[in-house]
């Protein structure tokens, strides 16, 4: 028999937006190595152009800040939309900017 829509069977289950605590962990790990190494890390950035460190921090922050999320709200007239832009904190706390 199939569930009820909203009713997943298990209501003490894991909450909407719950950080997987797996994924914490590594972000705890991948952000303890980064301390330990911020002086080497700093000086390998320095040694490479403007493009590539750029690039290297946003690869970098992905494992530490959390992910921006983009909504778009359609208010039913035709060519209007609202958008709001929020982080999304671990806890599933909504932050706009």
């Amino acid at each position: 028999m199939p569930f009820q829509k909203g009713n997943s069977g298990n209501p003490s289950g894991k909450p909407k937006g719950a950080t997987n605590k797996t994924t914490k962990e590594l972000r705890e790990i991948f952000q303890k190595i980064i301390e330990k190494n911020i002086k080497t890390l700093s000086r390998d950035l320095q040694a490479v152009g403007p493009e590539t460190r750029v690039k290297l921090l946003i690869q970098m922050a992905e494992f530490i800040l959390p992910k921006l999320q983009r909504t778009e709200l359609n208010t039913g007239r035709e060519n209007e939309t609202w958008e709001e832009n929020f982080v999304i904190l671990s806890d599933g706390t909504k932050i706009p900017f």
